[in-house]
């Protein structure tokens, strides 16, 4: 237990307490869009909710979990790869894609990195999603009206697209920051 302390405390150094304080708002953001756009959550977009038709204890409860895991899931992940470009500083990205299996913390690592940063960027697509289903639902006319019409009624045809690609640039910016520990790494390490 006090060497999983001890990570994710080093995890803790490596992230920007900002990316997860901003991580956590947007999880409230998405709590308070949800409510205002379904308040009986008949039309929640989440599939789990539907599926287990859960309340908003339930759903809240649900949230939490998955944020927590995700924030821890992320700091040991980071930890890892620093660790891990600490003591072995000249493997290339490319040898890691071109091996996988032979270190698979590695990769799963890099997995977890690129998960965090989409759901990050998907979060932000859902709240603007609840808040254009309130403005369809609620709102008077106006731009913003026309706008979530042309949206609602379309966002059958688009939404999985949306989603999906909120996963490209999440990885992407996981290859960044697996680039910055890399170097940052050796930095200490030359040090």
């Amino acid at each position: 237990m006090k060497n999983l302390v001890g990570k994710i405390k080093a995890g803790v150094k490596i992230a920007p307490a900002l990316i997860i304080y901003i991580y956590l708002i947007l999880g409230f953001l998405d709590l308070i869009t949800t409510y205002l756009s379904s308040p009986d959550l008949k039309h929640e977009g989440n599939w789990v909710v539907r599926k287990f038709n859960l309340n908003w204890t339930f759903l809240i409860t649900y949230l939490s979990v998955i944020y927590l895991t995700v924030i821890f899931m992320l700091l040991l992940s980071l930890d890892y790869l620093h660790r891990y470009y600490f003591n072995h500083k000249s493997v290339s990205f490319t040898k890691i894609i071109i091996k996988p299996f032979k270190n698979y913390k590695l990769i799963l690592s890099i997995i977890v990195l690129g998960l965090f940063y989409s759901h990050f960027i998907n979060v932000c697509h859902v709240i603007i999603n609840n808040c254009l289903f309130f403005i369809y639902h609620k709102g008077e006319e106006g731009v913003l009206k026309d706008v979530s019409v042309y949206y609602i009624v379309r966002q059958k045809y688009f939404v999985f697209y949306i989603q999906y690609m909120t996963y490209v640039p999440g990885f992407i910016i996981a290859y960044v920051k697996f680039n910055r520990i890399k170097k940052r790494a050796i930095i200490q390490h030359n040090s």
